[in-house]
């Protein structure tokens, strides 16, 4: 009897010895892992590690008013109305060209109106009057802006060689005012479907 219980209780030290073996290997263990792995709040995931590349900005474009004054904050123009006006402002040299040479005004209403048809019949009358012939002879370049259904404007900067002869005189008489560099602004106005110059303005300088 005192053989079984010598054995129950060697029995029982060996199987708490295993146990608190087991328990001293597992918590070396967790301490080494603890001990080797760094804590969940200072671990650094890729996207707030890895610096962001940066585009530089690029210059602004210079704007629309640096580059072409007169079509600053214009939308762009209809081309079948562009193109009639400048049909339009042609039509108006030929016929004014043609009134200053032959004195003949009766078919400047057909491309003038108002203030400039008033100022080509007073032109024609003082060339009249002075008994001179003219010889028009102008070079254009022109630019077509604030295009619009009933109006419109022509920016044209010339080269006005035209001059006047005298026919009592022994040679041609060039008139201070019809030679040179000219700047001026034409004024159309859809007269009935037919473009019109209105009135026209010189720029000085």
């Amino acid at each position: 009897m005192n053989e079984n219980a010598n054995g129950t209780r060697r029995n029982l030290l060996i199987g708490l010895g295993l146990l608190l073996l087991v328990i001293l290997v597992l918590g070396g263990a967790w301490m080494a892992n603890a001990r080797f792995q760094p804590s969940a709040d200072i671990v650094l995931s890729p996207e707030s590690s890895t610096p962001t590349a940066t585009t530089p900005a690029s210059p602004a474009a210079p704007s629309a008013s640096a580059v072409a004054p007169l079509t600053s904050g214009m939308a762009t123009p209809d081309p079948e109305l562009e193109r009639a006006v400048e049909q339009a402002y042609l039509r108006y040299w030929e016929r004014y060209s043609a009134a200053l040479e032959t004195l003949d005004t009766s078919r400047v209403p057909e491309v003038a109106t108002g203030e400039e048809l008033a100022r080509i019949k007073e032109e024609v009358d003082g060339i009249r009057q002075r008994g001179l012939e003219v010889h028009m002879d102008v070079s254009h370049k022109y630019l077509i802006f604030d295009v619009g259904p009933e109006e419109a404007k022509v920016y044209d900067e010339m080269l006005n060689r035209s001059y006047s002869i005298d026919p009592e005189a022994s040679g041609p008489s060039q008139e201070a005012d019809m030679e040179g560099h000219v700047k001026d602004t034409f004024f159309f106005q859809n007269v009935n479907g037919i473009w019109k110059v209105t009135n026209s303005v010189r720029h000085e300088g």
